[in-house]
């Protein structure tokens, strides 16, 4: 049997599947509505060449130059967590919500601006945001209001630091942080679905 090659595995240069036209289109509208705003995008493909020039490019597209940019590599997650200290609001994406993305986002003290869809993965963010008791200020039902949402919130900076300070200590509270009682929850429920 003669030697057998793979073709080799080729790389896709986007930021993440998450990230689509739609969701950067709707971060350049609230950049430009923030004049001195700037959007942290951190992810591992940006220390690729090609993925940052052409990430550049689409933002550029929508009227957003280099210097409102602020690309960062990953790094490990203790650091990655410090770099919440440098960020007022994240900006979710959607139809696919940030899971774990947006719980440690509010652990470290940042609201996360969503929208609320109508399928599983389109609502993690807004079922955390709902156990805080904030879904009502920070979810939203379409793209514009999402928009306008973290526009009005961007330009209070008395709400952010309140949310700032506030935020760890609801989750602390809230059934996000109630591993006891989720898992008798979850032993309640395996026994209903055995008994039926």
């Amino acid at each position: 049997m003669g030697h057998q090659t793979t073709p080799p595995k080729l790389r896709r240069h986007r930021l993440s599947p998450k990230v689509t036209q739609e969701i950067l289109a709707a971060w350049c509208r609230i950049l430009l509505a923030v004049p001195n705003g700037r959007l942290i995008v951190k992810s591992s493909i940006l220390s690729d060449k090609l993925s940052l020039e052409r990430l550049l490019q689409r933002f550029e597209e929508h009227g957003i130059v280099a210097d409102r940019l602020d690309l960062r590599e990953s790094s490990s997650h203790p650091d990655m967590l410090a770099e919440y200290g440098h960020v007022d609001i994240a900006l979710d994406t959607f139809p696919f919500n940030g899971g774990m993305t947006t719980l440690e986002a509010l652990w470290m003290g940042v609201p996360v601006v969503t929208i609320a869809g109508d399928t599983v993965v389109s609502r993690q963010t807004v079922s955390a945001l709902s156990n805080l008791e904030l879904a009502d200020e920070l979810a939203f039902d379409n793209i514009d209001s999402y928009v306008a949402g973290a526009i009005a919130l961007a330009a209070n900076p008395v709400r952010l630091g309140e949310l700032r300070s506030q935020l760890r200590p609801r989750m602390e509270a809230s059934p996000l942080r109630q591993s006891a009682q989720f898992t008798r929850d979850l032993e309640a429920l395996y026994r209903r679905m055995w008994a039926a």
